[in-house]
């Protein structure tokens, strides 16, 4: 769903424990499907508006799984407007990516892109 890039691994892990475990102002949840992890979900602040994103593993992609952790996780992050990034490197994963936001409610608002390496 977000519109981030890609982190090596080192890069990836002190993220994770700088901005996501170690900021008091974030919200983050595991995914559980069936007791196995299929994802996470968070919400943090951020250039003074507040975001939600998730992840999903690809195995559990089509089954409905953001929908309901989205769904879900609104019920414990109460304050509003919540904002979201939807980001892919095509136009059908742009607009599919995004589908456990727009079957929740949230409204789809996508600007025209021009992507870096695209005509």
């Amino acid at each position: 769903m977000a519109a981030f890039p890609a982190r090596d691994r080192a890069a990836f892990d002190a993220h994770w424990a700088t901005n996501i475990l170690g900021n008091p102002a974030a919200v983050k949840q595991t995914i559980l499907l069936d007791g196995q992890v299929a994802g996470n979900i968070g919400s943090w602040p951020q250039d003074g508006i507040r975001l939600v994103g998730y992840w999903i593993g690809k195995e559990h992609w089509g089954k409905g799984v953001a929908t309901r952790a989205l769904a879900a996780f609104l019920h414990l992050v109460t304050e509003r407007p919540l904002h979201a990034r939807c980001l892919g490197r095509r136009w059908p994963i742009l607009v599919n990516g995004g589908g456990g936001l727009w079957s929740i409610g949230f409204p789809a608002v996508i600007k025209s892109l021009k992507l870096k390496g695209s005509a």
